[in-house]
């Protein structure tokens, strides 16, 4: 038998072995779970509205992935370039103070990614865009919110901005969200290519 069978064999194995163990775990989690508990949970999220109270949106990202539109906005200044960040409220709850780029999770009556990016133009950045956001790349990140899938996006704006605070990209506040910091690294190799062509 070859080395690359006997690898294949031994992937397969270990490949069934794992699946074994998700099933048996599975069953287990199931097995604490009535349907009753379903019917229960069913009635109650049939009561939530939308947008749903934050409580409640953090308990369920916990335990599902969320979707959101992220933006990273873009400024060249002389040979620096520039990023636009804006700061958290001190209430927030899982971020207080801390600085992020704009952001929004995909909302079920969300009808296009235009329209998360145009909410987060009116709600985030206030300011028009020099050019309408372009899209960077797919990003998994883990938060204190749980996994996200970030679509990232790059852009620019006009004038000065009536919300947050540019910093260098090379020398970011202390406070910046590290869970944004990939997505950043990708909208930021975007757009400086982008400026090449």
């Amino acid at each position: 038998m070859t080395n690359a069978l006997v690898g294949d064999r031994f992937r397969s194995s270990k490949t069934k072995k794992a699946h074994n163990i998700n099933n048996i775990f599975w069953r287990l989690k199931v097995d604490f779970w009535t349907s009753v508990d379903t019917e229960n949970l069913k009635k109650l999220l049939d009561k939530v509205p939308n947008p749903m109270p934050y409580n409640v949106f953090r308990m369920l990202s916990l335990r599902m992935t969320t979707t959101a539109v992220e933006l990273v906005i873009f400024r060249r200044f002389g040979a620096k370039l520039l990023v636009l960040l804006t700061k958290r409220p001190s209430d927030d709850p899982d971020w207080p103070d801390m600085w992020h780029y704009p952001g929004s999770i995909i909302r079920p009556d969300d009808k296009s990614l235009d329209e998360v990016l145009e909410r987060l133009q009116q709600h985030e950045i206030i300011n028009k865009f020099a050019f309408w956001p372009k899209f960077v790349k797919v990003n998994v990140s883990q938060t204190m919110r749980g996994t996200v899938v970030q679509l990232i996006h790059f852009g620019e704006i006009i004038g000065i901005p009536q919300k947050g605070k540019y910093f260098s990209v090379k020398k970011l506040p202390s406070g910046f969200i590290k869970s944004q910091t990939k997505g950043l690294l990708l909208a930021y190799n975007a757009f400086t290519h982008s400026k090449k062509l």
